[in-house]
């Protein structure tokens, strides 16, 4: 019987096993990189616009809060990528806090897409708990090559805002921004990402790639879901994909969405291993 996720007492058993294990630190390490650009985004945007428009354009200091956050995502990376997976969970549930008390001290960061935030942040805790259940990290499991793959997808993402600033026009004492542009922009670094970290997270063997492929598919869904309902920038790109559920709708389709996915994969998972038991007769490290 090929171990897979589900049965009860044995869950977290399963979920840590060689595999399961290997798929969820893959998965931890690209996660807490794009969490951490996720965090650099606002700062590269203000730096952007400050080297086009210089102090023409007022830049909003950064609090303790965002500093805090930033802080704490990079221990997160710095200790996955030095192989050190009980202090990069450690880090990632102070990371949730950190994230908490972010959108409490900053009312103007508050909102869905606030929540969204939060919720990305258990999330990758979640994935990094379950990775040090079996003592591993992306980085030692990618190996050099993929994971400077990984690393380089966060830079793009964290850098695409500066580029942000050349779409601004000013008109008058006003500045605007065509959104169609924006969109353009946005699915453009997406794709660059996407390049970046498919070859890093689809290496290695195939019963791993298999489960990376089973908890990445839920995570994208629920990413899609959540940026075509409350980012309009994003959902310029989808036209034809008509209104979504946002809100508390919103808030409880999206992850119902990625649970079914999530089912599904583990389901073609098991499926494929009882079909093609050789495939995944390799050694257990």
């Amino acid at each position: 019987m090929v171990g897979g996720i589900g049965g009860g007492s044995t869950w977290w058993a399963r979920a840590s096993g060689s595999r399961w294990g290997e798929a969820f630190a893959v998965l931890g390490l690209a996660g807490a990189v794009l969490l951490l650009a996720r965090h650099l985004r606002p700062l590269t945007w203000e730096l952007g616009g400050w080297l086009r428009f210089g102090s023409d354009l007022p830049a909003r200091e950064p609090t303790l809060a965002i500093w805090l956050c930033l802080a704490v995502w990079a221990a997160v990376v710095a200790a996955v990528l030095a192989d050190r997976p009980l202090v990069a969970a450690a880090a990632a549930w102070f990371g949730v806090s950190a994230d908490a008390l972010r959108l409490v001290l900053m009312s103007r960061w508050a909102g869905e897409l606030a929540w969204w935030s939060i919720l990305l942040a258990l999330l990758l805790a979640g994935v990094l708990s379950v990775a040090a259940l079996s003592r591993r990290t992306g980085s030692a499991l990618l190996g050099r090559g993929r994971t400077a793959l990984v690393v380089g997808a966060g830079v793009v993402a964290a850098s695409a805002p500066m580029a942000e600033s050349l779409l601004w026009v000013r008109d008058g004492g006003l500045l605007t921004l065509d959104l169609r542009r924006s969109a353009m922009l946005a699915g453009a670094t997406y794709l660059v990402v996407a390049v970046l970290l498919l070859p890093a997270v689809a290496g290695g063997r195939p019963p791993v790639r298999r489960r990376v492929f089973a908890l990445l598919l839920p995570i994208l869904t629920l990413l899609v879901v959540a940026q075509l309902s409350f980012d309009q920038a994003f959902s310029g790109l989808i036209p034809a994909a008509g209104p979504l559920p946002s809100g508390i709708a919103g808030l409880a389709a999206a992850p119902a969405l990625a649970l079914l996915v999530l089912a599904s994969g583990v389901a073609v998972v098991r499926f494929v291993e009882r079909t093609h038991p050789a495939d995944v007769a390799v050694p257990r490290p």
